[in-house]
């Protein structure tokens, strides 16, 4: 630890030379209302705040949420109006507007409250939030968009139709056109997510209000929406998506933004989506990590359709095939419904889900590929195609020292070692040099197989299967139907359908598949499971599938019973005996140790300020000292530790004081942002654990 961290205080105070009450002054012109209240396109957590100009006589009819230019200082800056009165607290003569780009309100009042609410949420600025949720300026998109309002279709409520194989399904239904339900579906495999959202999106269009549908990823988008544009002629229909041309995407937010079009579809952006009534939103495959957003304020679709729905008294869907503990946690605070399958169509409509090891006797058959497996794929040939599911795309992803069994790194960078292909060299996955492999602990020259990708298992399973077409799928492979008999090796999340289904599946290596350093770990195993047996024929048509490896038989029955909702549960309550999200909040710290140390004290002296008692004076090289210590009374922190990526430690604390503690380190970010101290510190709320 640095001799510096020492050296500071453990509290950190600015004292102002002169306090003073602003008072307010009334401004007169000859329209009402001439002060504007600008929020800046200026992230910085110090500028998170509302800024008084002068409207000119030239804009007087300038409406709220226009995108407007003013002066800040010598520099030009682009921003939202965002209120207008007729009083400033500002002690001078205010400066003028200095352009308004177009009357079109672009930031609707939701608009700001939701991003208002995010970045309070988030340890954020609402700038930063704004940036997301409006997308940038098309001048000539804006300048040949029309208007003008257009006559939508009339929908009748619909036939519950896949709805009745849920318990209170057609309740849900109902409620749909005038209320605001919210319910967690946990589908059953044979049913596709459309079928379920078709008769919801037309509920809702029945009363008059709009649909939101997001999606994980662009092609489930573009797929989505075009099979909502034959279910609905005569609709406009949205699709917002990361991969869209600039043009494209602005023309469908203006759409959306005056009425024009009443469906959204899309991937994360989507979610922002500025619908004047909102009716309706749909979240699919909740835990797929394409729906959290990378970037500040690192917030995920769930938090902002929650967010969005309570804002206009909504309804929410989210519709997934496997579990979700943070849905879970919305269902326990009474937010939402789980709606599970009966527990008759669970054993019907779900394959025979079994592990390898039930068919092993001791001490023999430890193959990656044991007996059990062959004798699935087999049978499964008899009567279609059979899916072997891996972990991993590649062909040996990960490699070892076959004298000592030591991990293979890049003497270079001490990346992990691959074999990209037959007789290829050794490649870094990190760096992508080629190395002449030597082992560093022993010597040794020549290299054993750890991990098994997907094009290794395709040729070891067609040595197995002569005369049997083996087709590799994964990200660049066809992704066209299956059809025939052959057997398919996949990779989780680009499992080309088949035809009629899969006769049987096979999961190898599946412990790979937990990632058993993440707290999701779990969680993702069972969604990737429940994903597969969604291509697998269910029981009733003997429908299989085999898992290999060293899984616990407690997952493999969760997973064989469909009964998700119910593990999700007991995974909350574990996780509130040990203080772990979602039932306790989590802020992570990355940046130099001495920064951290830093914005500790910073909210040590803002928590004083606000009247917390301090009863745990813990001096700062304790706090930072390794373990878990308080900061203040119901605030822990925990660490830190050395990552490649800098020092992190993070912040714990219950959820039910998020609210609190959120501002009151928000209060200190500023603080430090005002100062140019502690500046290179990273503040992650709810971090990947």
């Amino acid at each position: 630890m640095s001799g510096a961290l020492f050296d500071l205080p453990d509290m950190q105070r600015q004292d102002s030379l002169l306090a003073l009450e602003p008072v307010s002054q009334k401004i007169t012109a000859k329209f009402a209302n001439p002060v504007a209240r600008v929020l800046l396109n200026m992230p910085q957590p110090h500028m998170d705040q509302l800024f008084d100009y002068e409207i000119p006589e030239k804009y007087a009819d300038v409406p709220l949420g226009a995108r407007v230019q003013v002066e800040v200082g010598a520099r030009k800056v682009d921003g939202f109006l965002i209120e207008r009165t007729d009083l400033t607290l500002v002690g001078h003569k205010l400066r003028p507007l200095h352009r308004v780009y177009s009357y079109l309100a672009v930031f609707p009042p939701a608009t700001y409250q939701l991003c208002r609410n995010i970045a309070r949420q988030q340890i954020s600025s609402r700038a930063a939030v704004a940036a997301l949720a409006v997308p940038r300026r098309h001048a000539r998109v804006e300048k040949e968009f029309d208007p003008s309002p257009v006559v939508h279709p009339n929908w009748t409520v619909p036939e519950p139709s896949s709805w009745n194989d849920y318990p209170a399904g057609a309740e849900f239904l109902a409620e749909l056109p005038a209320g605001s339900p919210r319910a967690a579906v946990q589908m059953l495999p044979g049913h596709n997510a459309v079928d379920l959202i078709i008769p919801a999106v037309q509920a809702t269009l029945s009363g008059g209000r709009g649909v939101q549908i997001v999606a994980p990823t662009p092609v489930a988008a573009a797929r989505y929406q075009q099979k909502l544009a034959v279910a609905f002629p005569g609709e406009r229909i949205a699709l917002f998506t990361s991969q869209q041309a600039h043009a494209d995407r602005y023309l469908n937010f203006l759409k959306v933004l005056t009425g024009q079009a009443r469906i959204v579809v899309g991937t994360r952006v989507a979610a922002w989506a500025p619908l004047p009534q909102l009716g309706l939103a749909i979240l699919l495959d909740d835990q797929h990590s394409a729906h959290a957003e990378p970037r500040n304020p690192y917030v995920h679709t769930r938090q902002i359709l929650r967010e969005a729905c309570d804002i206009a008294d909504a309804a929410f869907l989210a519709l997934n095939y496997g579990p979700t503990v943070a849905l879970a946690e919305f269902a326990a605070t009474g937010w939402l419904r789980q709606l599970s399958p009966a527990e008759s169509k669970r054993r019907t409509e779900v394959a025979q889900i079994m592990s390898a090891n039930d068919f092993r006797l001791e001490g023999l058959d430890v193959a990656r590929m044991p007996s059990a497996m062959f004798a699935v794929v087999r049978a499964g040939l008899e009567n279609g195609s059979v899916l072997i599911l891996v972990p991993r795309s590649g062909y040996l992803t990960a490699v070892s020292c076959n004298a000592c069994r030591e991990l293979a790194r890049c003497p270079y960078c001490e990346g992990q070692l691959e074999i990209p292909g037959p007789r290829a060299l050794p490649k870094c996955t990190r760096c992508s040099s080629q190395v002449d492999f030597v082992c560093p602990n022993c010597g040794g020259k020549q290299l054993r197989a750890v991990r098994i990708g997907s094009q290794r298992t395709a040729q070891e399973i067609g040595r197995a299967f002569p005369g049997t077409v083996i087709q590799l799928a994964g990200v660049g492979e066809s992704s066209a139907e299956i059809t025939g008999r052959r057997i398919v090796v996949a990779t989780p999340g680009v499992i080309p359908p088949a035809q009629t289904g899969y006769a049987a599946g096979v999961v190898l290596d599946a412990r790979y598949l937990l990632h058993a350093n993440r707290l999701e770990s779990e969680g993702y195993f069972l969604r990737d499971l429940a994903h597969m047996a969604h291509q697998v024929r269910p029981r009733r048509q003997k429908g299989k599938i085999l898992v290999v490896g060293d899984i616990s038989n407690e997952l493999i029955t969760v997973a064989a019973r469909w009964d998700f909702a119910a593990w999700s549960a007991a995974q909350l309550q574990q996780r509130a005996s040990l203080a772990l999200p979602p039932t306790a909040t989590w802020v992570e710290l990355l940046g130099p140790q001495r920064d951290i140390a830093h914005l500790l004290s910073t909210i040590r002296t803002h928590a004083l300020d606000a009247g917390r008692v301090l009863t745990a004076d813990i001096p700062l090289d304790a706090l930072l000292s390794g373990g878990i210590h308080d900061l203040i009374p119901g605030m822990a922190v925990l660490g830190p530790r050395e990552t490649r990526a800098g020092t992190v430690a993070y912040l714990r604390f219950p959820h039910a004081d998020r609210e609190a503690n959120t501002a009151l380190i928000a209060a200190a970010v500023r603080e430090n942002s005002i100062h140019h101290s502690a500046r290179a510190v990273r503040v992650r709320i709810d971090p990947q654990l």
